[in-house]
């Protein structure tokens, strides 16, 4: 998509780094003024998600506005887009086509969803959740209850889990000992490839039956299911311009068919299981994104890796009329 061109200042991104990690703010609102984006407006956290959804519908008025809101998981952010009909087109253009500027500026990771509404009716809660396809009782519990929930399942896993794994700080997830055999593997250069799932169950970074090994490209995708997102840790060896290179490549897969919850969770955790990989001597040189097995192919990750420079075109100036020209070594006028 084209993009505005639109850059977001460091002093909206120190302010949003400083609610990060404030539950106490539950959206803040940003807006287009003089072509700069700018923090026009915040929201309190109230009692429960519902409400939460009610007052920034209260909020909306006639004009453009983004609103970073926090998602039902805290540390969480949902792009909401409002745009009404009555809007003139080149400002519903400019909105369009700064959306994306505005979620990488704040750090795309923190996003787990965009919901583009144009009326104050799609503003609600049942509206999002039925947006995304699947409507959870979580979204119903007030952030009291649902950390309750969290903390009630930690506990049940620390008692009767008996699966081997271990926590790594600054990970939010449980790492598996095979997983980190595979990455060790990897370093030492004893295997290629290494395919990785979450359980969303147990919330441990598991790899994928056989899903370790010298693969190839194709042979990566016949791992891939067309309703489970994955990550693949792939050493690629391949030739560029007649010279060999390996390099490692780290594909996340998340179908269209995933459910919305499923797909939050991959992309909420993956940014740290990069990390997780340069930790443990993986550096990662390059990541791709696919939601179509036809995408797992190499072609698309040479060009990922080797993307072509547009080359830049240029005029020949034309002569200014009357100006004296060399014609068989001599000058006239015109």
């Amino acid at each position: 998509m084209h993009t505005s061109g639109l850059e977001v200042s460091q002093e909206i991104k120190d302010a949003f780094v400083a609610v990060l990690e404030d539950t106490k703010v539950d959206y803040v609102k940003v807006q287009i003024v003089d072509e700069e984006f700018k923090i026009t407006g915040t929201g309190a956290a109230t009692d429960s998600p519902t409400s939460d959804w009610e007052q920034v519908a209260k909020d909306i008025s006639d004009e453009p506005v983004f609103y970073v809101k926090r998602a039902t998981i805290p540390t969480k952010w949902i792009m909401i887009f409002f745009v009404p009909e009555v809007c003139k087109v080149k400002q519903k253009m400019v909105y369009a086509s700064s959306s994306s500027s505005l979620k990488d500026g704040l750090g795309s990771g923190h996003f787990v969803q965009d919901y583009h509404i144009s009326t104050t009716e799609e503003c609600t809660l049942k509206e999002y959740t039925n947006s995304i396809g699947e409507v959870d009782q979580m979204d119903l519990l007030t952030m009291e209850e649902i950390m309750a929930k969290e903390a009630e399942e930690e506990s049940q896993m620390s008692i009767g889990g008996t699966a081997r794994h271990v926590g790594i700080q600054g990970i939010p997830v449980q790492i598996s000992e095979a997983a980190l055999a595979g990455l060790a593997d990897i370093n030492e250069g004893k295997i290629t490839t290494c395919i990785f799932n979450l359980n969303p169950e147990t919330e441990v970074l598991e790899v994928a039956e056989n899903g370790s090994g010298n693969l190839g490209v194709e042979a990566i995708a016949s791992f891939y299911k067309a309703d489970t997102p994955s990550y693949t840790v792939f050493a690629y060896a391949h030739e560029h311009e007649g010279v060999s290179a390996t390099k490692n490549v780290f594909i996340y897969y998340c179908p269209d068919a995933a459910k919305p919850r499923l797909k939050m969770f991959y992309s909420s955790v993956k940014a740290d299981i990069v990390t997780l990989c340069s930790t443990k001597g993986v550096s990662i040189d390059k990541q791709v994104e696919m939601s179509e097995l036809q995408e797992v192919n190499a072609q698309y990750i040479l060009e990922d890796l080797y993307p072509k420079s547009s080359a830049k075109k240029t005029f020949k100036k034309p002569s200014t009329r009357g100006r004296r020209k060399l014609v068989g070594g001599a000058k006239f006028k015109r």
